[in-house]
């Protein structure tokens, strides 16, 4: 896992200035404290900086070259099939200088070309290759989007990072807000790509890679989720299908523990990370070092759980506690977040990534089994939700009636819970974006979101469902099945938007490797194939992966129902973070930049001091929000 940054000037007479290439690169040092190294020739410059996990010696040290000097490249994530691709790649005559998983690539973009690499490699990465020979540079982010890459296209020159920060260092790029960036924030809990909240920066979406060559720079798309023609699998029962994923997770597992340092494992005392651990332990001759943040005491602290499957699996088990945090620590977290994703659980993952920091430099973590086991209470509703829009569809007047009367309903938590639950019934699967951005939590909802902003920038909430849809809906349509169709909404959207960057971004703010097994794409792939009425029903989820674990995991972690990480944050806003929450929005910068509605948020942060109303996740959105602006903008 590293930091990597690439400048590219179209001027072929033009000269990469190095100080300001190492600058640039140093903003990222957290992601890669072991080594740093800089390549500069003319108009091209490649830096790396490393957190050293295969081939600890020089030979791993990046930027790395090929045999000639020809090719360069920068490489961030771990390629699980590497050996296998050396060998074949040695039978074809190339010759590697070291034993690290970063020269396949290299060598692979000789033998295959840069789309015919990334078809090969079965791993998490963001990548950047120079090739000197065409004057051409080629760049790609995996197939799920594990790892960021983001960049920006002047017109002049072309910079990729795997950090926002490390664009906004160089001196000729001024931050500025992109508002609907902002916005779907607030509406989504996430970007669309290629956009971020940064005016002029994009985001590399997953499974895309980008060209330059002759001053062009093309964005294409090299995989995508299986759509209908390829999620048919074979017919089995529930136990066969149970025995295909402990398998193919099993050889998952045995593949991401690949290391020539530690390796550890957060462990929530879920299914998910519990089925890691379990099956880490059978491939590990020393005890599984394993990581817990819990709370202490309450229906949301699973520390106890998780003790129970550290002592199952005989792991030596570590756990901190959280306690209400100071305001300086969500300054901390949006620094390395660089974008206000509004999450609770950033909190805890900051947490417990501190805790594994102190030990070990590699983690295995649970991310992504929700989105491809279907893990989500929210799945199991789907069918109740159709259910009822068949039926309103078949009363005359009864769609105008429930139209007419969720407009009278006032902007508050229920108010909107049931105004979005309108909207979900109807159709087709424009109701996604309402679905998502927590309808039945009431977090994220857009008419709260939009009652927040100045009404200028409120006005542009109308165009963002339909942005939605043609960004991740249209290509799935055709899928008969509900669940199936949003299974794939969530991978594209939430999943590789919000969740795997956030994942990505305080992990590494500890340098600090997380690896996600389930997000394997042939993993995902078998899971796709699976019936979705299998995987999820009214009472139950992750049916197929509960099955398959249940002998190896203690009998509450497989019957336990699906909860995440819960944050008392409704309590810490009326304790340690009030007053900081109130001087915000007082704030002479916060009140005349145009952004929020300052009537609106001062009635809401009063009305939720004094226990008149719950505004938790508006308030949280503000504060992370503004604390963002004067972060990278004011500044």
């Amino acid at each position: 896992m590293c930091g990597i940054l690439a400048h590219c000037l179209f001027d072929e007479a033009a000269q990469i200035d190095e100080a300001i290439l190492r600058s640039m690169a140093d903003t990222m040092v957290h992601r890669g404290p072991d080594d740093a190294g800089y390549w500069v020739r003319g108009r091209i410059g490649l830096a790396h900086r490393r957190l050293s996990i295969i081939d600890l010696s020089a030979a791993g040290r990046q930027p790395m070259e090929n045999e000639d000097g020809t090719v360069r490249l920068t490489f961030n994530g771990e390629i699980y099939n590497f050996a296998e691709l050396r060998r074949e790649l040695e039978g074809r005559g190339h010759r590697f200088k070291s034993s690290s998983d970063s020269e396949v690539i290299l060598h692979g973009y000789e033998e295959w070309g840069g789309p015919g690499c990334l078809s090969k490699l079965r791993g998490m990465f963001a990548f950047v290759i120079w090739d000197d020979r065409r004057q051409a540079l080629f760049a790609a982010r995996d197939r799920l989007g594990i790892k960021p890459l983001y960049y920006r296209n002047d017109g002049s020159s072309l910079i990729i990072a795997s950090e926002l920060k490390a664009i906004l260092k160089h001196p000729e790029v001024q931050p500025a807000v992109d508002t609907t960036g902002l916005l779907q924030h607030f509406g989504f809990r996430f970007t669309l790509p290629p956009r971020t909240a940064f005016e002029g920066i994009s985001k590399l979406a997953a499974g895309h890679s980008l060209s330059y060559r002759d001053d062009r720079v093309t964005v294409e798309e090299y995989w995508r989720p299986p759509g209908a023609e390829a999620l048919e699998g074979p017919e089995r029962s529930l136990d066969e299908w149970s025995e295909a994923l402990r398998a193919k997770l099993s050889e998952t597992v045995e593949g991401h523990l690949i290391s020539d340092v530690p390796v550890g494992a957060f462990l929530s005392g879920g299914l998910d990370s519990g089925s890691l651990v379990a099956l880490a332990s059978e491939f590990s001759d020393q005890p599984v070092q394993t990581y817990t943040a819990g709370f202490g005491s309450g229906w949301h602290d699973e520390s106890s759980e998780a003790k129970e499957v550290a002592s199952m699996h005989a792991t030596d088990h570590h756990e901190t506690q959280i306690q209400p945090s100071a305001p300086a620590l969500l300054e901390k977290m949006i620094w390395h977040l660089e974008e206000p994703l509004i999450n609770t659980s950033s909190i805890p993952l900051y947490a417990v990534s501190e805790l594994a920091s102190r030990d070990v430099k590699v983690v295995l973590a649970g991310d992504g089994s929700d989105e491809v086991n279907g893990g989500y209470q929210k799945f199991g509703r789907i069918d109740q939700l159709l259910r009822w829009r068949s039926f309103r569809d078949a009363v005359p007047g009864l769609n105008g009636f429930a139209n007419f009367a969720s407009g009278l309903l006032p902007t508050t938590n229920t108010g909107n819970r049931i105004k979005r639950l309108n909207q979900i019934t109807q159709g087709p699967d424009g109701a996604y974006a309402a679905f998502s951005s927590s309808a039945f939590s009431g977090g994220g909802a857009q008419d709260t979101s939009q009652s927040l902003f100045a009404p200028e920038i409120a006005s542009q909430f109308g165009g963002m469902t339909s942005e939605y849809e043609a960004a991740l809906l249209d290509d799935y349509r055709e899928l008969s099945s509900a669940k199936q169709r949003f299974f794939l909404y969530d991978m594209r959207g939430w999943m590789a938007n919000e969740l795997l960057i956030r994942a990505d971004k305080i992990t590494m703010a500890h340098s600090l490797e997380a690896r996600v097994p389930f997000l394997d794409h042939e993993l995902v792939e078998l899971c796709l194939s699976m019936p979705p009425e299998l995987k999820v029903t009214q009472n139950n989820t992750k049916a197929i992966l509960r099955k398959a674990m249940q002998s190896s995991l203690p009998s509450g972690t497989t019957a336990r129902k699906q909860h995440g990480f819960v944050v008392p944050i409704h309590e810490w806003i009326r304790g340690n973070w009030r007053e900081r929450i109130e001087d915000l929005s007082r704030d002479t910068r916060c009140r005349t930049r145009g952004v929020f509605n300052a009537a609106r948020m001062d009635t809401m942060i009063d009305d939720h001091m004094r226990g008149k109303a719950d505004w938790t996740a508006p308030i949280f959105g503000f504060l992370l929000t503004e604390l963002w602006h004067q972060t990278f903008i004011d500044s």
